[in-house]
């Protein structure tokens, strides 16, 4: 009885051994799991703050054209200033306001390049961002695998050192 105790007791501490490991396994891929979530969350909520801002309502696009039509006010007004003075025809003022509003227009369109550019950026980064983390969860789940079937080949030999030693002593105490 004492014999099957000495056999049982070191199976059962490597039971409980292996079973902590595979416990520990899963605490560190949940640990994994909700570090890569934060990062996707953090990435997704760039992502939409930055490429979905309308580029004309953002400060730096506000500011650029309130310079401009400032710009273009005090031109047109030093214009027709300088127009009455002289006594130029009023298709000189016209003309001068045209090139003005054209000169409004490039601005504008400029600001709209730039924010195609930049949303361009911004789905890059998103895309490369995004991948590292496939890849990061690829890897931990890879990992985890790996030593998960590590645990379980140690369940296995468990077994079967304890079937093997609970043999043997078995043969060496049968007498013929």
């Amino acid at each position: 009885m004492t014999e099957l105790l000495g056999l049982a007791l070191p199976l059962v501490q490597g039971i409980f051994n292996v079973n902590s490991q595979k416990r520990s396994l899963d605490r560190n891929r949940d640990l994994t799991d909700k570090y890569l979530d934060r990062q996707d969350y953090s990435v997704e909520n760039m992502f939409n703050r930055d490429y979905y801002e309308r580029s004309l309502e953002s400060g730096y696009s506000q500011k650029l054209l309130k310079q401009v039509r400032d710009s273009v006010i005090g031109n047109n007004e030093a214009s027709r200033n300088v127009a009455v003075v002289n006594g130029l025809p009023g298709e000189t003022f016209e003309s001068r306001q045209k090139e003005q509003r054209n000169n409004m227009a490039a601005v504008v369109q400029g600001v709209t390049w730039d924010d195609l550019a930049w949303k361009r950026d911004v789905l890059d980064n998103y895309m490369v961002n995004k991948a590292a983390i496939g890849d990061k969860r690829y890897m931990a789940a890879q990992e985890y695998y790996t030593n998960l079937a590590g645990v379980k080949d140690q369940y296995g030999m468990l077994g079967q050192e304890g079937l093997l030693k609970t043999w043997n002593r078995a043969l060496n105490k049968t007498k013929y």
